[in-house]
């Protein structure tokens, strides 16, 4: 059973990662050598999680009690909740599923003389343009933050028309250092607040670092296909709901979870992650290989079978598409020899009707990663197409 998504990791990696959590003692330098490789220092900061820089920046902002962020309708459970921890007030505003990006119009209506902020999720590892939403975003006096957690593609990343643009390296993301986040801010005054703040947080113990480590080669080890049919047949025999299982092995901390959110990395995830972006790491090659197997996919299907962001610039992280019996399309791609999810990812709705629910009620991710062998890629096109 192939599974639906391939680590971005080696074992090797893991083994570099626990060496550094020995040696590793320097944070300061490990966090120099860090941003240097990505060529970023005077606007760029690293932090454990997307999540613990979206908290820094809520924490850092200087807006009044019950003030407004307009967050993307699909997003991270997380990020509007750590808006409602700070006292302030989350207003999800739907997408048009072509760009996964908020309509200006749509925007625009969501804007009050309370909102502060603006946070627009990149989703499935894409990326659409923010040319338009940054013009409002000016026109309105607001900080445009970009959550570009899963749309790494090398240091230019960083560079967009947001204010603010986060980028993570967690555990299933591209190039992961199974933790670990850089955050690019253009305002100065901003950035100086926030490079108060983070060093008022404890660091990261190295033990927990080294558990993470851990847990991602148990889940390398569980991504083999043999493994993995193996562990799917077991969950079935002993009543286990393999999502769980696998989503409590992939989990980070919860937006309540502060005491260990809210560190800074230590320099072991520092000096991994250094390692992950330097030029010749495969992950680079790795991203563009998905994208053409992502493509080849997506150009083989039908018309019929709706696909989500078709005007973003696609690395295929994940590969979505909308079912109408989620559930069924599953069970048909497991019968084929190839796992899928529906709908459990760590991404949800914000809201109960419109394009962003309907999608989040009827997606379904399919494997389309390039270690997938040919034959198990024309399965997967064959069952799509069934499904249209």
């Amino acid at each position: 059973m192939h599974p639906r998504h391939r680590l971005d990791l080696r074992s090797r990696d893991v083994v570099r990662g626990l060496a550094a959590v020995v040696v590793a003692r320097r944070r300061g330098c490990a966090e120099r050598m860090l941003l240097r490789e990505v060529g970023a220092s005077d606007d760029v900061l690293a932090t454990l999680s997307v999540r613990a820089a979206w908290d820094l920046l809520l924490t850092a902002s200087d807006w009044p009690e019950g003030a407004e962020v307009v967050v993307s309708a699909i997003t991270h459970p997380a990020m509007a909740a750590l808006v409602s921890e700070a006292g302030f007030v989350p207003v999800p505003v739907d997408l048009d599923l072509a760009s996964l990006l908020p309509t200006p119009a749509a925007l625009e209506d969501a804007i009050t003389p309370r909102t502060r902020a603006v946070l627009v999720a990149q989703l499935f590892g894409g990326r659409s343009d923010l040319g338009q939403i940054a013009a409002t975003c000016r026109a309105h006096g607001l900080l445009l933050v970009e959550d570009a957690a899963q749309a790494w593609t090398g240091p230019e990343t960083l560079r967009s028309a947001a204010d603010v643009t986060l980028v993570s390296f967690g555990l299933i993301k591209t190039a992961t250092a199974v933790g670990g986040a850089l955050v690019r801010v253009s305002d100065p005054e901003l950035l100086a607040r926030l490079r108060r703040l983070h060093p008022t947080w404890p660091v990261q113990p190295r033990r927990a670092y080294a558990r993470r480590l851990v847990r991602a080669q148990v889940l390398l080890v569980i991504s083999r296909p043999r493994v993995h049919g193996l562990l799917l047949g077991a969950c079935r025999l002993g009543g286990v709901d393999p999502e769980r299982l696998l989503g409590r092995l992939t989990r980070g901390s919860s937006a309540g979870d502060s005491l260990q959110r809210r560190r800074r990395p230590s320099a072991a995830l520092l000096a991994t992650l250094t390692w992950r972006l330097r030029p010749a790491d495969p992950s680079a090659a790795r991203t563009r290989a998905r994208t053409a197997s992502g493509e080849a996919l997506r150009a083989g299907l039908p018309a019929q079978v709706p696909q989500p962001g078709e005007r973003a610039v696609r690395t295929h992280w994940l590969f979505p598409v909308r079912a109408d019996d989620p559930a069924a399309l599953v069970a048909r791609l497991r019968r084929a020899g190839v796992d899928a999810s529906a709908g459990t990812s760590n991404l949800v709705a914000l809201t109960t009707d419109g394009p962003a629910a309907d999608l989040m009620r009827h997606v379904v991710y399919v494997p389309a990663y390039p270690e997938l062998p040919e034959e198990w890629r024309q399965a997967v096109r064959r069952v799509l197409s069934q499904d249209a």
